[in-house]
């Protein structure tokens, strides 16, 4: 956590404390929540939120920042003054500025960028101390606003894109080159804390040098940053004005964390990247549309129509713009030029130049924010720009073509000519006051007679009052005046001063001198301490003098010249021929020491050294004449004391003195003869000098041609390197449409104004037969692959119209559909030329357009009340059923929050479960009373959950309630139900014990009615007609009776959940089939579509009735919860040695819960969809139940809620037909016999005696017992055969008993022993088999059946 910074008292600490401005918009609640979770509790920092809100709906922002964080969140209020440690959050439909320490709220307005115009204010007032934020949102608010707080120098921070939702903001602004730090959300807090306290820590490590020392080692390193720059960059910034560089330098230490100046230079060199960054740094881009209006009302006024006035016709206007940065003024200009009424005729250029390439590349592109209409009235945006599709502001080809954009520097590069205007604003502040001055003359060359110069309000020509007058001072126009001044291309100075700094020992050096302090002491040494001396060339003539010469040279007499041999005293004549002309020959240095020299009548010794200047190359033609004074000057006695004049007295001396005197003469006279000869040549040389000096002139003039030409050449090359760029541009722009066109796949189509085929994309043959030689053809030659409206028509009605058309199409060989959009195709002046027709796949798109009508129906027409919340909790959509349920219309609800439902006096019951959707989570549902337009009271159960988009943010909430009022009635009627049910099933329990004791108590009389009735037909084999028809009618209704107890106690089964089957061989498919096929009415009711699949019979062994009955339910099932336009798939297929038949449908599927529970009875799921359908949940209960009696299982699967259901039943298959018998009569093994021993135990004496008169008219010998006891002995006593024993005997023993103990015993135990007995349950069957019973018969038996049984009965015992 990043620590807290603390400031002075109250006051102090408001007008000082650093402001942290924070642009979001679309998906920044949750980056500023995440930024506000990691700010320190004492910052010592102001925060202000601009964001772009809802303009008419209250903001719940403030509420929910103060939630992560202890800082006091509140909404901004007018003239309130910002304290550190507050967070301030503007307020909807008003813009927010920073003036005074206090913010400042105005009405919106549509035009306005809230994040610019706070940002650009907070830029204003605090300056370093300003710190600028862009979090996630789109469009590109807040980019210029930390345009402008770095160029206050203050900091501004992005969003990482790759953390952002939506990363249009921080993307416009970083790739604007705004931002210094581009972090993630979290980090960004530590990072302000960082920054401001180092610039509370007092003066930055720029400005921060006092004494002399620190202060030359600061001045080396400052000089060694601008070294760098010039070799990284070719720019010199070595005479920038001092204080804006180490301004500027030091806020790029401030971004860097550097310590220190020379860390920082340390990092320079190390990091070219960083050279760049300061660079751009450095060139401060101050610029706007018609900055100071007044300057550009009094331009048009008072300069252009003298401009415009009495020029020639082929005399375009020319204007340049130095500095013109991203080109805004340049346009200025050039729309000021457009509305003169003459330019038109004349034609104009201006060229504008800057050193900042990436500056020049927006001023070349001409596309401006949408902020420029603060600065230009709706006329000019009308006339001079066109509306960009995306934002913002296009300027029109015929102002870009007026100007011409080129990189180009005025202390450098050669100045352009033949001007009218140069406007040079706010450039000169930023350069050292000499460098200024050198530049004024430029600007003077450059302009015509009479030209304008525009300067910024803080520069002015006092420096060369000479060459400009004022014309309006105010606003700093002034006018070319004419006089001669001497310029020089180009201007050296700060290269110079660029190669000395490149050429300066790297790292840590001695203390430097201060420049200006060594040649104010070279100026000194040079006047005081060094000789005489000129610099000469070969033939004499004087190029350069130092010192005080006059004592060795002076004017000859007659016409002036600067030849050294001419100017010398004649006593060092004679030396300086002889030395100049060794030293021009030999190219050495000649010396001529105590050489007298008369000096006010004393004599002066001199040393005379000429020495050619090698230094300055091979071949230089400069020679340094020296005299030194060899001592003090002599009297005249002093000299001829000491041998400098000859002696007087001497005859010898006074002869050669006579001599000399004559040779002296001789040579006078040949002087003056040369002298006459040199001054008839000097009068050749003036002839030809005059003509050298006119030819001179006549150079001068090519020289001045040169340089206009040079100035013409200059801006013929940024002429062609524009075209060259827009070339390429073209270029580019015609590969980027290739490659759209390739990689796009959308069909398009090109047509000219006469409806012939200019250009079309590949994908455009798919709708029209089309090849590469159609290009050229006529649209109506082609004939369409689709159908859907005349294409001809509506191309001639957006022709006419000039507005796009479009409308849906369909291909006539394939289901696919297109959105046939036709545009027209406007050139850059936006005039309409062609149309251009495209077509894009809307397949998917038609399909989720009727599903998503289709589910709008259902929210629509359900009786729930359906409704999405916005981020505040507010109303957004409002559907029927609220509508019925609440009472109040939708324009009644929308806009309102859900808490306008809360009962009055009580707390909304929604707030968690709101926020918890909110942060993406779901919520259980809420069961809670709200309140109804009329006052009344509804019991609801309300669930709230996240609505995401297509991208998985969240867009809104969803808030479903249902009236659970009736359904709490229901309920509680239910409970009363099951208790009833309860009640009623122990009464069917008693009713069916009843039904199983009556059905054997009604079956035992029967048994020997059947029996003797039997008995009868065999004993008597001709009867009379009336003891025939006494036996048949005896024996049909006993049958009757039969069948009346089975149906009695088949209600008891089904009641119990047990029915018996009537198993056959079936072929599975068949069965199925039939089903399906009996369903298909009913599908169709239902609106879905039902689809049967099989490929080869499966054969099982099964009740057709009850397998029917099985696939009906679960088809019912899947028609009830299968929406119209859904889908049923019914396959059978074979798996192994199983019959598999699975019914899948696209319905509303099941949930984990409700799935584990689907075959329990009664059970159903909780959706209230599911609810509404109708059931009581015994379907598949019965299913399961019936398949199990198969044999076979049953399984349920769903992939969840709305993702359909899938029933699969498997059965085992079988090979061979089944017995046509009852599953409870099994085959026995065994063959037949004459005669077998039956016992017989059974306590209804009419039905063991029946038993035994049928036993021995078969054959077969029989034996009674009345009771379990009694027979257990009588089988001991004398095993059987056969045992036929009654269930219920009276005694000690039942038929249970019985049956254990036989088994029991080993004379016994391989007896065959049959359960005789009226009771037919399954339990009762379960029971007999585990007895040990073989067969369970229940009475009354068939006769036949049991003749056949014991007849194939095994014989135990043979006959003795």
């Amino acid at each position: 956590m990043p620590t807290s910074i603390r400031l002075g008292n109250s006051e102090e600490r408001s007008a000082l404390c650093p402001v942290v401005g924070i642009g979001a918009s679309a998906g920044g609640l949750e980056a500023l929540e995440q930024l506000f979770a990691h700010v320190p509790p004492e910052p010592g920092v102001a925060f202000v939120v601009v964001s772009h809100l809802a303009p008419h709906l209250p903001s719940l922002m403030p509420e929910l920042l103060a939630k992560q964080t202890a800082l006091p969140v509140s909404a901004a209020e007018d003239g309130a003054r910002v304290e550190p440690d507050h967070v301030y959050i503007i307020p909807p439909n008003a813009a927010l500025t920073l003036e005074h320490g206090a913010l400042r709220l105005e009405a919106r307005d549509d035009r306005t960028n809230l994040i610019d115009t706070f940002l650009r204010s907070l830029a204003e007032e605090r300056g370093e101390r300003a710190i600028g934020v862009i979090l996630s949102g789109t469009g590109s608010d807040g980019s210029l606003g930390l345009k402008a707080i770095k160029e206050h120098g203050g900091v501004a921070m992005a969003q990482d894109l790759a953390s952002a939702k939506y990363n249009t903001m921080p993307r416009t602004a970083i790739d604007a080159g705004q931002v210094d730090w581009i972090l993630p959300v979290e980090a960004m807090p530590a990072k302000v804390m960082e920054y401001v306290a180092r610039i509370q820590s007092g003066a930055g490590p720029v400005d921060g040098a006092h004494d002399a020392t620190r202060t030359r080692e600061h001045d080396l390193l400052m000089h060694q940053l601008c070294g760098l720059i010039h070799r990284r960059t070719g720019r010199d910034f070595s005479r920038y004005k001092r204080s804006t560089m180490e301004r500027r330098v030091q806020r790029r230490i401030h971004v860097l964390q550097q310590h220190s100046l020379e860390d920082y230079v340390d990092l320079l060199k190390n990091t070219p990247a960083e050279v760049d960054q300061l660079f751009q740094d450095l060139l401060i881009s101050v610029t706007q549309f018609f900055r100071d209006p007044e300057l550009f009302e009094a331009l048009a006024r008072d300069v252009l129509p003298r401009i415009l006035a009495d020029r020639a016709p082929d005399d375009p206007v020319r204007v340049w713009v130095p500095g013109c940065a991203t080109g805004e003024e340049a346009y200025s200009i050039a729309m000021l030029l457009a509305e003169a009424p003459r330019t038109a005729t004349l034609g104009a250029k201006i060229f504008a130049t800057d050193i900042d390439d990436e500056a020049l590349e927006v001023a070349r592109a001409g596309r401006y924010p949408e902020t420029i209409a603060d600065r230009v009235s709706p006329e000019r945006l009308e006339r001079f720009f066109a509306p960009r599709p995306n934002g913002g502001w296009q300027v029109r080809k015929e102002i870009r073509d007026m100007c011409v954009f080129s990189t180009h520097s005025i202390i450098s590069d050669p100045p352009f000519s033949r001007l009218d205007l140069i406007s040079c604003r706010n450039v000169l502040i930023y350069l050292e006051s000499d460098l200024q001055r050198t530049v004024f003359p430029l600007f003077h060359y450059g302009l015509r007679p009479g030209g304008f110069l525009l300067l910024g309000p803080s520069e002015n020509v006092t420096a060369h009052p000479e060459l400009f007058t004022a014309v309006d001072a105010k606003q700093r126009i002034f006018q070319r005046k004419e006089a001669k001044v001497s310029v020089r291309f180009p201007v050296g100075g700060l290269g110079l001063s660029g190669r000395r700094i490149a050429e300066a020992p790297q790292g840590h050096e001695p203390a430097a001198r201060d420049q200006s302090l060594t040649r104010t002491l070279e100026r000194l040494i040079l006047a005081v301490y060094a000789p005489p001396a000129v610099i000469v060339r070969g033939n004499g003539v004087i190029v350069f003098v130092s010192g005080q010469t006059r004592k060795f040279l002076e004017l000859a007499p007659g016409a002036a010249g600067i030849n050294v041999l001419e100017m010398a005293s004649k006593e060092l004549r004679p030396h300086l021929h002889v030395l100049l002309r060794e030293a021009t020959s030999k190219r050495q240095e000649r010396i001529q020491r105590g050489v007298s020299l008369p000096v006010d009548g004393r004599v002066q010794p001199v040393d005379i050294v000429v020495r050619p200047l090698l230094e300055l190359g091979a071949d230089s033609d400069l020679y340094a004449v020296i005299f030194y004074e060899a001592g003090t000057s002599l009297s005249s006695e002093q000299a001829e004391a000491e041998g400098r004049t000859p002696a007087i007295g001497d005859a010898h001396a006074a002869a050669l003195e006579t001599e000399l005197r004559s040779t002296r003469e001789n040579l006078q006279t040949a002087v003056e003869e040369l002298e006459v000869a040199n001054e008839e040549l000097k009068s050749t040389n003036e002839e030809l000098q005059s003509s050298n000096e006119e030819l001179q002139s006549a150079n001068e003039e090519l020289q001045t041609s040169k340089e206009e030409l040079q100035s013409i050449n200059e801006e013929l090359h940024t002429v062609n390197a524009e075209l060259s760029r827009k070339l390429q541009e073209l270029d580019k722009a015609n590969s980027d449409l290739q490659n759209l066109f390739a990689s796009s796949r959308i069909a398009t189509v090109f047509l000219a104004g006469d409806l012939t085929i200019k250009r079309f994309s590949p994908e455009a043959s798919q709708l029209f037969r089309l090849i590469d030689s159609d290009v050229g053809r006529d649209i109506t030659d082609i004939v369409p692959k689709f159908a859907g409206g005349d294409l001809v028509a509506d191309v001639e009605r957006v022709l006419q119209t000039q507005s796009a058309s479009q409308r849906e199409v369909h291909l006539l060989d394939a289901d696919v559909w297109y959105l046939q959009r036709i545009q027209p195709y406007r050139t850059t002046d936006n005039v309409a030329v062609g149309v251009v027709i495209t077509f894009v796949d809307i397949t998917d798109l038609k399909s989720a357009r009727d599903s998503a009508r289709r589910l709008a129906a259902i929210v629509e027409s359900s009786h729930d009340a359906i409704l999405a919340l916005d981020d505040r909790a507010a109303i957004v959509t409002w559907n029927l059923g609220a509508e019925l349920m609440f009472g109040h219309t939708a324009k009644e609800a929308t806009g309102r929050t859900i808490d306008f439902l809360a009962v009055p006096g009580e707390s909304s019951p929604f707030a968690s479960a709101f926020a918890a959707a909110l942060r993406g989570e779901r919520s259980p549902p809420i069961e809670a009373f709200l309140q109804r337009k009329d006052g009344s009271r509804v019991r609801v159960l309300a669930s709230m959950s996240p609505i995401t988009d297509t991208q998985g943010s969240r867009a809104a909430v969803s808030w479903i309630a249902r009236d659970i009022t009736e359904h709490e009635r229901d309920r509680q009627a239910l409970r009363e139900s099951q208790e009833r049910f309860h009640a009623v099933n122990a009464a069917d329990r008693k009713k069916t014990e009843f039904l199983a004791l009556l059905g054997h108590e009604l079956r035992n009389p029967l048994a020997p009615i059947r029996n003797a009735i039997h008995y009868l037909r065999r004993a008597v084999p001709t009867p009379t007609p009336e003891i025939q028809r006494a036996v048949e009618m005896v024996d049909r209704q006993a049958a009757h009776m039969a069948r009346l107890i089975d149906d009695l106690l088949d209600v008891s089964r089904i009641s119990s959940g047990k029915i018996l089957l009537k198993k056959r061989r079936e072929d599975l498919v068949a069965v199925v089939r039939t089903v399906v096929e009996d369903h298909r009415a009913e599908a169709a009711r239902a609106g879905v579509s039902v689809q049967f699949t099989a490929r080869e019979p499966l054969p099982v062994n099964g009740d057709a009735v009850r397998l029917s009955q099985c696939i009906s339910n679960i088809l019912g099932n899947a028609f009830k919860f299968t929406d119209p336009g859904g889908r049923i798939s019914v396959v059978l297929e074979r798996r192994g040695d199983t019959a598999v038949v699975r019914v899948s449908d696209n319905g509303i599927g099941m949930d984990p819960e409700t799935l584990a529970r689907a075959f329990e009875p009664f059970a159903q799921s909780d959706v209230h969809l599911a609810r509404g359908r109708g059931g009581l949940g015994l379907g598949l209960s019965l299913v399961k139940a019936l398949v199990e009696l198969h044999g076979g299982t049953v399984t349920a699967t769903s992939a969840g809620q709305g993702r359909g259901t899938e029933v699969s039943i498997r059965l085992p298959l079988v090979a061979s037909a089944p017995s046509e018998t009852e599953v409870d009569e099994p085959e026995l093994p065994g063959g037949p016999d004459d005669r077998r021993h039956v016992l017989v135990i059974e306590d209804n004496e009419d039905a063991a005696q029946s038993l035994g008169m049928l036993l021995d008219m078969w054959g077969h010998t029989a034996a009674i017992a009345d009771s379990g006891a009694a027979g257990v002995e009588a089988a001991l006593a004398d095993p059987p055969d056969v045992v036929l024993c009654d269930l219920s005997l009276s005694g000690s023993m039942d038929g249970y008993e019985v049956c254990r103990a036989l088994r029991a015993a080993s004379s016994t135990a391989g007896a065959l022993i049959i359960a005789m007995t009226g009771h037919g349950l399954a339990s009762d069957t379960e029971n007999v088999k585990k007895a040990g019973f073989d067969l369970h018969l229940i009475k009354p038996v068939d006769p036949e059946a049991l003749a056949r049984i014991i007849h194939t009965s095994p014989l135990v015992h043979a006959p003795g």
